[in-house]
């Protein structure tokens, strides 16, 4: 396995979880991995009953109770309120990157490295790799990772409307900002 590096780039990650506990153990694991050091990590933890809050509190990582009880909002706009919560929570000033990640997926170990070299060559403001077997040509909801200075460009906060996954792409290409899906990642 390579050295990590520890300088460059700085990524924070906001995972939302509820009912993960098949998934999570897992996708913190890949993350603890990754070849560059996560500069910090906030799990949003969506009012679980199963056993996700114990396996995350395994994990040397900042973990948040999603303070509304609800219906599950997984396929609704309201989920980007959960998104939200975390995503406030980042030191965004002593950061370059964010990213958001869904609990149930396992990134590869080199996934943020890769990822961000391409998107330092590119240019792009916006950027993902591909999941297994997925047809897509943006960047994606889980995994897509935005630069800082987009990000607070555009107000640091998802719409609560049904097109909170896509408005960070689209905003970007909107204002004529690079924007990349690498599908060999």
């Amino acid at each position: 396995m390579k050295e990590k590096v520890d300088d460059y780039p700085k990524i924070g990650v906001v995972v939302i979880a509820r009912n993960e506990g098949e998934n999570i153990h897992e996708t913190l694991t890949a993350l603890f991995k990754q070849t560059i050091t996560l500069r910090q990590i906030i799990l949003v933890d969506d009012n679980s009953t199963d056993d996700t809050l114990k396996i995350a509190k395994t994990f040397d990582i900042q973990i948040l109770t999603f303070p509304e009880i609800h219906d599950n909002w997984v396929t609704r706009p309201e989920l980007a309120k959960i998104f939200n919560y975390g995503l406030r929570q980042l030191n965004v000033d002593n950061l370059d990157f964010i990213s958001i990640v869904g609990a149930d997926h396992i990134l590869s170990y080199d996934y943020f490295e890769q990822v961000t070299q391409r998107m330092i060559m590119d240019k792009s403001v916006v950027a993902s790799g591909a999941i297994e077997g997925e047809i897509a040509t943006a960047p994606r909801g889980s995994g897509r990772i935005i630069r800082k200075e987009f990000w607070k460009k555009i107000g640091s906060e998802l719409p609560i409307n049904f097109g909170y996954e896509t408005y960070v792409y689209v905003k970007a290409m909107q204002l004529g900002f690079n924007v990349s899906y690498y599908d060999d990642i």
